[in-house]
């Protein structure tokens, strides 16, 4: 009887064990890409570029302000614009929103706009990747510099930001 007992106990302790050691692998698994080389960087281009825009959408847009953004001094793809399409007040960067004095303004209000770019994306390993780019307002102070972006958890997050000029 106590033998069958502790058959019992051992078995389910086992089985914990099991499911434990399962849910670490899949959490180790999710911290690196399911692929790597010149492939993976060119397919996690635009998800890189999402989150710098979205960090920097989240460090300096208030109450709905409309925000405009470039890679490369162009409008984004649209494949990258359609993950913004929920915000409503994200918009790809366009001459015919220039004001004569070269700011970006809300059309529809004629305040002024956010302008948020990417220039340029070095690759140093397959989960780290530094961008440069900036952002700024109309009338106001705005910066560029370097975003250093990781693949965390299964995605691309922006791990910090480092400013290298002010104007």
């Amino acid at each position: 009887m106590r033998s069958k007992r502790r058959l019992r106990i051992l078995s389910v302790l086992l089985m914990v064990l099991i499911l434990i050691g399962g849910g670490i692998w899949q959490i180790l698994r999710q911290s690196e890409p399911p692929y790597t080389g010149v492939r993976w960087q060119r397919d996690q281009e635009e998800r890189v570029q999402e989150a710098v825009f979205r960090y920097q959408i989240a460090e300096n847009c208030r109450n709905g302000q409309v925000c405009f953004l470039s890679v490369k001094e162009a409008a984004p793809d649209r494949a990258l614009m359609q993950r913004f399409a929920p915000l409503a007040f994200v918009q790809p960067v366009s001459p015919r929103f220039q004001s004569d004095k070269g700011d970006y303004r809300d059309r529809t209000t004629g305040t002024p706009a956010l302008h948020f770019w990417i220039d340029k994306t070095e690759w140093l390993t397959d989960t780290e990747v530094y961008v440069e780019g900036g952002g700024g307002a109309a009338n106001k102070s705005g910066n560029a510099g370097e975003f250093k972006v990781l693949w965390q958890h299964g995605k691309w997050q922006v791990e910090s930001y480092t400013p290298r000029a002010t104007f």
